[in-house]
């Protein structure tokens, strides 16, 4: 995965933007229907309700598309992190991170991390 979804900045941005093309539609609907004289201004009230609604729907129908896509991403992430849980991860430097707390300071010999203690499999023993 290239790059990862993530709605948490867009999230509700999105659904506001969504709430408010759905709440224009309805309340334009509502305000062209009590009117008796199908007028042109009126008409266009009714197109542009209808209008409103179709992108809503769309926008939302987009909206959950993205939302379990990124259900899916967490999902992977989550088994991938679980498959390494036990292990110590090589960075960037001569340390090594422990997948249990998270420390960086775990060196190459250490059979458990100095921090949390936990005790690290060997690679290929589970």
């Amino acid at each position: 995965m290239k790059r990862p979804l993530n709605l948490n900045q867009y999230g509700g941005k999105a659904i506001a933007v969504i709430l408010a093309m759905l709440g224009l539609s309805a309340g334009l609907y509502l305000l062209s229907s009590g009117q008796p004289a199908p007028a042109p201004l009126w008409q266009a009230v009714r197109i542009l309700a209808r209008l409103s609604l179709i992108l809503g729907v769309a926008s939302l129908a987009l909206f959950i598309l993205l939302l379990l896509a990124e259900q899916i991403q967490d999902h992977l992430y989550d088994r991938v992190y679980r498959r390494q849980q036990g292990y110590k991860l090589p960075t960037s430097g001569e340390f090594f991170e422990c997948q249990y707390c998270g420390s960086r300071q775990v060196r190459p010999g250490d059979a458990r991390c100095p921090v949390c203690n936990q005790e690290f499999q060997q690679p290929g023993s589970g």
